[in-house]
C-alpha cells in the first residue's frame, strides 16, 4: 500500500524533500490548525474509497477525533501504572465531558491482556 504522509505548512523542506525520495507521497497541508488538518486527511481517504482508518495517536489526536465525532470503534491500551495528581496527562484529550452520565459508552467492550498491558476495545454508542 502506498504511504502517504500529510504535514503542516512549517514541515522542513528537506525533511518533506527525504521523504519524497524515499517513496513516500508527502502532501503539504496550508492548515495550521491540527485538527482541521486531521479532518481534511480523513475527507482525502474517504474520496479515496477508505471506508477504515487506522490512527494511532495520543491524547490530543485521540480528543480532537472524539470531539469532532469521527471514531467509531476504540483501542485503547492502558499500562498497569498509576501517575495520579490534578495535571496528570491522560489518554484522551480534547474538551471531554464534564459529567460521568455524559461519558461515552463502549457497546460490547471487550479487554484483552498482553503481557502487562491492557488493551480495552469497543465502538462508540452514538444512540444516547
Amino acid at each position: 500500500a502506498p504511504v502517504v504522509l500529510v504535514c503542516g505548512p512549517q514541515a522542513p523542506d528537506a525533511a518533506v524533500a527525504r521523504l519524497n525520495g524515499a517513496g513516500v507521497d508527502v502532501r503539504r497541508s496550508a492548515l495550521a490548525d491540527p485538527t482541521a488538518r486531521l479532518v481534511e486527511v480523513l475527507r482525502q481517504l474517504a474520496d479515496r474509497g477508505a471506508t477504515n482508518v487506522l490512527i494511532e495517536g495520543g491524547q490530543r489526536v485521540v480528543g480532537s477525533l472524539l470531539d469532532a465525532e469521527l471514531i467509531d470503534e476504540v483501542f485503547a491500551f492502558v499500562a498497569p501504572k498509576l501517575i495520579g495528581g490534578h495535571e496528570a496527562p491522560g489518554p484522551v484529550g480534547g474538551r471531554g465531558r464534564t459529567r460521568m452520565a455524559d461519558a461515552l459508552r463502549l457497546i460490547g467492550p471487550v479487554a484483552t491482556r498482553f503481557d502487562d498491558d491492557l488493551l480495552i476495545r469497543g465502538r462508540i454508542d452514538r444512540t444516547s
